[in-house]
């Protein structure tokens, strides 16, 4: 089927549509997209300002089996950072993003003047649930004890709650140490990833 240069209002294809240049579509509603190496979908150019898929997406892949796409999400807002090693509880900007099985969040760190106790950060409430690690998450993190840059960790259980810790005081390694809660305590900046349940 050659189209040339015109506008068709309702284009309706069985089996196989193959684009040569550019094909621009204001609206897509499918059961299925397949995009394989041969001939059934090959598109070099497309534009489609809004794209509806409702049973799933094949990507190609090389030695094993394709799993279906089948989950996006953004999420931009804020989490509220609690402790008694700092005097008013924190509030700070969380940004998270959700493709298939991969999670990527971004969390704004603070520096605040520390209340003189010591003890851990945590998160007021938990993560979403479709954001949540299968397994506990835990990484290296830096935070910012006394008004010194240290080694810190960030722990991410799977029910989505979030806890901070001071790295061991004495060798500024990692460990589940408690903040001083002396001079200016906070963590900075940071952007963790991991696989959802």
């Amino acid at each position: 089927m050659i189209l040339g240069d015109r506008a068709v209002s309702n284009l309706r294809v069985q089996e196989t549509l193959v684009v040569g240049k550019q094909l621009v579509v204001p609206k897509i509603q499918a059961e299925e997209l397949v995009v394989t190496s041969g001939n059934s979908a090959q598109f070099k150019a497309a534009v489609i300002d809004d794209l509806t898929i409702v049973n799933k997406i094949l990507l190609p892949t090389v030695g094993g089996t394709a799993s279906p796409l089948t989950f996006y999400q953004e999420l931009a807002g804020t989490v509220e950072i609690k402790s008694a090693s700092f005097g008013a509880n924190q509030t700070v900007a969380m940004h998270i993003a959700r493709i298939g099985k991969v999670v990527t969040m971004t969390l704004e760190g603070f520096v605040t003047a520390g209340s003189g106790f010591g003890a851990t950060f945590f998160a007021f409430e938990a993560i979403p649930t479709q954001f949540r690690p299968v397994l506990t998450y835990e990484i290296p993190i830096e935070v910012v004890d006394n008004g010194v840059p240290c080694v810190g960790f960030f722990n991410l259980s799977t029910a989505g709650s979030i806890t901070m810790y001071r790295g061991v005081v004495a060798v500024n390694v990692l460990g589940q140490n408690t903040f001083s809660g002396t001079g200016d305590t906070g963590f900075t900046t940071l952007t963790a990833s991991w696989i959802a349940a």
